[in-house]
């Protein structure tokens, strides 16, 4: 079955904890983050008598920061915000700002301020930080009738929190709940009421066996639960859902339209392996996948959440070797005839995760050395620990061996040969498979239509597109330049081929209306068909691979 589609970030950080009471730093910046009601926050600027403007921080791309800041109401006349910096004005120094929560979604960027359903709002304080020009900044975090979960621990109703030289809360998640939570003697979990019975069920038992996994692998990492916050929310959309981890501490997941699925095996395979992804990233590095290698972080918790899903017994060998060919054939589709470094996008969407799968199932499949590949990334994520540079490709690859040289990952992502046809090459040298060449099945069938619509729309809508997919179904978000396509559409075939129709290619049919007219009908539900014209290329098949399951757990389970 197509699974919904989930996206997940972690960026870890560290933060000193002290006193509520603890007064303000003279001559410094205090933020009160402090809950409204169920669904708002209020951030509350304090700023020295010396200072009239302090400039926020730009933690992601510039458009999307100016965009999220402009959901913030100006409370009172003592200064706005203007131009990425708070301008106080006269003599009073608080600035407030109400800020409401919204389950708005970005690729890789936590959230600012999400509503979980009624209970409370789950912040991050990446967005409202403030810079050091204006000296050092304390933050005070408050839930005036409830409670504040901060570090993956309850802190009562408020805590105050500095910048230090080992700490950056200015870059961490808190949950501010509106009502106490309840006494617990483990983990802090908190479930919004729309959650659905038994997929909190699987939450919690994916959650025990997988914690007991990482602890007995860990081998002197520390392994803490985070505290964990769930919601669902319901939008009309495909069943979706967004997961990031924060300071390896706080932990937030939130579906979307979950309320209508089912408990089956596929859906239990699919929870399982989510808390198998972020639980990972726990065992990481704070640092790691900074810099321009997200295939790092992201790929190693892919490849603990692949390897548990099989030592767990909750996918068979054959199962896991193919999940393993359909990232390996993701990748192959993303990079195109590109090397590595050309891909523009390796960042973005679900590149880091199935290309960062495979490179470290490749590079673990070949190291030097025998037991599991499990021990050897912990070698590679104790190392991180002390030393935030050391090289994946020589720990994952050679472990304590100093006189060897890695091959894999050098040959992947530095050589000149495009990176989809360097992968092949790496699969066919490890003798665990081969170039497939039987027609596409649902899961390349379903990708395949994705890139066809994004090209699709992209022609439509002046290079934009935003929709959200299944295998049976593309639903058309909103995008402003737009010729036909607008938000509400649900595609669900293409020139007359049904998306998700067994042994069918709706992309290919697409490819051949393209070739003939330079339009293509497609097929909405409930509505006529809608004529849509083509782009000047439409994205071709690329190769796709099919693995041994013997011979792939031979290499990576070497005596």
């Amino acid at each position: 079955m197509a699974l919904p589609i989930v996206v997940a970030i972690a960026i870890a950080v560290f933060a000193q904890v002290v006193s509520a009471t603890t007064s303000e730093p003279r001559g410094g910046v205090t933020v009160d983050m402090t809950l409204v009601g169920v669904d708002a926050i209020e951030v509350v600027y304090r700023m020295p008598a010396a200072c009239t403007t302090l400039p926020l921080a730009t933690p992601f791309e510039e458009s999307l920061v100016e965009h999220s800041r402009a959901a913030w109401v100006r409370e009172g006349d003592c200064g706005e915000l203007d131009g990425g910096a708070i301008r106080r004005s006269g003599a009073c120094r608080d600035v407030r700002f109400r800020v409401p929560a919204s389950d708005e979604i970005h690729d890789r960027i936590y959230p600012p301020a999400y509503p979980i359903d009624g209970l409370g709002v789950y912040a991050h304080t990446g967005l409202f930080a403030p810079t050091d020009a204006c000296g050092p900044v304390t933050w005070r975090f408050a839930a005036p009738r409830g409670e504040v979960v901060f570090d993956g621990r309850r802190r009562g109703r408020q805590v105050v929190v500095r910048d230090g030289d080992q700490s950056r809360p200015s870059f961490a998640s808190v949950y501010l709940s509106a009502r106490p939570l309840r006494a617990t003697s483990g983990p802090v979990t908190v479930y919004a009421p729309g959650v659905p019975a038994w997929l909190r069920d699987t939450l919690e038992s994916a959650s025990r066996a997988v914690d007991a996994r990482y602890r007995a692998l860990a081998d002197g990492i520390d392994v803490d639960v985070p505290a964990v916050v769930v919601s669902d929310r319901e939008d009309g959309g495909a069943p979706r859902s967004k997961a990031d981890v924060a300071n390896q501490r706080m932990m937030r997941i939130g579906f979307k339209n979950f309320a209508g699925t089912h408990d089956d095996e596929g859906m239990r395979a699919f929870l399982r392996g989510l808390i198998a992804h972020e639980f990972a990233h726990v065992l990481q590095n704070p640092a790691l996948g900074a810099d321009d290698i997200a295939w790092e972080a992201e790929g190693g918790a892919e490849f603990m959440r692949w390897i548990t899903l099989y030592r767990l017994g909750w996918r068979t060998a054959d199962e896991s070797a193919g999940d393993l060919a359909d990232a390996l054939d993701a990748c192959i589709e993303a990079a195109g005839e590109r090397r590595w470094t050309a891909i523009s996008g390796r960042n973005q969407g679900r590149t880091p995760y199935a290309c960062g799968l495979a490179i470290q199932a490749l590079a673990l499949a070949s190291r030097k050395g025998g037991g599991s590949p499990e021990a050897a990334l912990m070698l590679f994520y104790r190392a991180a620990r002390s030393n935030p540079k050391a090289s994946p490709a020589q720990w994952l690859e050679c472990g304590r061996d100093l006189a060897c040289e890695p091959r894999t990952i050098p040959a992947l992502l530095d050589g000149d040969t495009p990176f989809g046809a360097a992968l092949i090459a790496e699969v066919e040298r490890l003798a665990i498979g081969a170039v497939d060449n039987a027609p596409p099945g649902e899961a390349a069938r379903s990708r395949m239509a994705a890139r066809t619509f994004q090209a699709l729309m992209s022609e439509d809508c002046n290079g934009g597109y935003s929709f959200n997919t299944s295998s049976t179904h593309i639903d058309v978000l909103k995008m402003a330049g737009c010729k036909s396509l607008h938000a509400g559409l649900r595609v669900t075939g293409f020139a007359g081929v049904a998306l998700g129709g067994v042994g069918a290619d709706a992309s290919a049919a697409a490819r051949a209306a393209c070739a003939r007219s330079r339009s293509v009908e497609l097929q909405l539900d409930g509505l006529a068909p809608l004529a849509v014209t083509c782009p000047a290329l439409l994205p071709q098949p690329s190769p796709r691979l099919t693995l041994d399951a013997k011979a792939l757990f031979a290499r990576l389970d070497r005596p």
